[in-house]
């Protein structure tokens, strides 16, 4: 069987040509939820959730200031929540799986300077929201 070709170069898409998906009907609200993790790289962050943004601050890293910016949440699961924002500018996006129930955070993102993230690792502190809709 032959396998398509990989693409290698950007489709040449005008901006503004095609509109963002976003569905918000079932959004949920994350509120005071902080978390604090691991990845398997080692790079450790606290996430602040509040009403309307997240603060995501990297704590093995003195000089990184903490960024705050406008987020979505779904809840996927008990205890299970599919967070995601947009890097200011849209240069980049990050995707998370917050598993609160066993403790572990799945990532996707897309950084600033094409730097790629698709890794996971443990959650070593909770402390709970108010998870409202």
């Amino acid at each position: 069987m032959n396998k398509p070709t990989i693409l290698t170069e950007a489709p040449n898409i005008p901006p503004g040509v095609i509109p963002d998906e976003v569905n918000v009907s079932n959004t949920v609200n994350l509120d005071e939820l902080e978390v604090q993790y691991t990845y398997s790289s080692g790079r450790a962050y606290k996430l602040k959730f509040y009403d309307d943004r997240v603060s995501f601050t990297q704590l093995d890293a003195g000089h990184i200031p903490t960024l705050t910016v406008p987020y979505r949440a779904r809840k996927i699961g008990k205890d299970m929540f599919l967070v995601h924002w947009l890097v200011p500018g849209r240069v980049g996006h990050v995707t998370l799986i917050l598993d609160l129930g066993n403790k572990v955070i799945h990532a996707s993102a897309l950084m600033p300077g094409q730097m790629e993230l698709f890794d996971e690792g443990p959650i070593v502190d909770v402390k709970q929201g108010k998870y409202t809709q």
